[in-house]
């Protein structure tokens, strides 16, 4: 029994590695991809659509380079044992639609904004595994859950009160994006939960579908969706997202999600829109207001409440 518990102890420690090391990553990614998204770097701004596609050829090259070595770093993987369904909708949702969605969100809303929205997912996370994974509907629906929703959604409305007062089409398209990309994080976050989903598997499908997202909305708009033509600079920015954002930092997202409960994810994830935020007022010079320091306030004190445990 201590072994076990040893064991456990020590996956979970490996848990937590993996989710600062994702959180950091984040850190570097989130006002890049802003950036790339204002003009900043080429004579024509790159759109989320050329940043999925490029970034995800990189990404899946990299994962041909390192397939000899897959299970040195993902472990042992029976292609046999693999079940197909769960792996296509977490590669969908937790892959190519959850970054095409977040990578929207970061060109409409900026960094600090799109952020603290998008991490008021670990609550709601919270409720659905609650339901969906414990089988525990009073557990997801007990006073402080609620009252931290309720905390987190004011905290929300905080951050964007001046653009409530006066609303424009880009930040309505901006909260449909980052509203999207938290909704595909929960559904990944179950489906990983509840299957075993092989990581280098996952993202190289991810990957794959990524590359076709572009083209199938240009499809959908009876347009042909032509990538943009990038320079030396944005080629090596684009080769290491496809290493670091797309594959790394996947990779620590699904181990993260493996080794961790639920409920200790969703309660550390609170610390993200504190990084997100401070990266974009250190590489962008983003300014913020008093309403989106209480934003912040709110939505980081609503997953704590929301997750808060007396000590026995």
């Amino acid at each position: 029994m201590a072994k076990q518990s040893v064991k456990e102890n020590n996956l979970m420690q490996l848990g937590y590695i993996f989710l600062f090391s994702r959180i950091f990553v984040n850190f570097i990614y989130n006002p890049m991809a802003r950036l790339l998204q204002q003009n900043n770097i080429l004579s024509k701004a790159i759109t989320k659509d050329d940043i999925a596609f490029y970034a995800s050829i990189f990404g899946i090259l990299f994962l041909f380079l390192i397939f000899p070595f897959k299970e040195k770093f993902f472990g042992k993987t029976n292609i046999k044992n693999i079940k197909i369904w769960p792996l296509i909708f977490a590669s969908i949702f937790g892959g190519a639609l959850y970054l095409y969605f977040y990578n929207g969100a970061l060109g409409k809303l900026g960094v600090g904004k799109a952020s603290v929205t998008y991490y008021v997912y670990p609550v709601f996370l919270y409720i659905v595994g609650s339901i969906l994974i414990d089988k525990d509907i009073k557990k997801a629906f007990n006073p402080k859950i609620l009252i931290g929703i309720a905390t987190c959604l004011f905290g929300v409305f905080c951050t964007y009160y001046e653009q409530i007062m006066k609303p424009t089409t880009t930040d309505v398209l901006g909260y449909v994006f980052i509203i999207s990309s938290a909704i595909c994080m929960i559904i990944f976050s179950l489906i990983v939960k509840k299957y075993k989903v092989p990581t280098y598997w996952f993202l190289l499908v991810g990957q794959t579908i990524s590359i076709f997202i572009p083209f199938i909305k240009g499809i959908t708009n009876h347009e042909i969706f032509k990538p943009t033509s990038i320079n030396v600079y944005v080629t090596i920015i684009m080769l290491l997202f496809g290493i670091f954002a797309n594959c790394l930092r996947e990779f620590f997202r699904i181990k993260s999600v493996e080794y961790l409960p639920i409920s200790k994810i969703s309660t550390w994830n609170y610390f993200s829109p504190i990084m997100a935020g401070l990266s974009g007022v250190v590489f962008l010079g983003e300014k913020m207001t008093i309403y989106d320091y209480l934003g912040y306030v709110f939505v980081i004190g609503g997953n704590v409440i929301a997750n808060y445990k007396k000590k026995k």
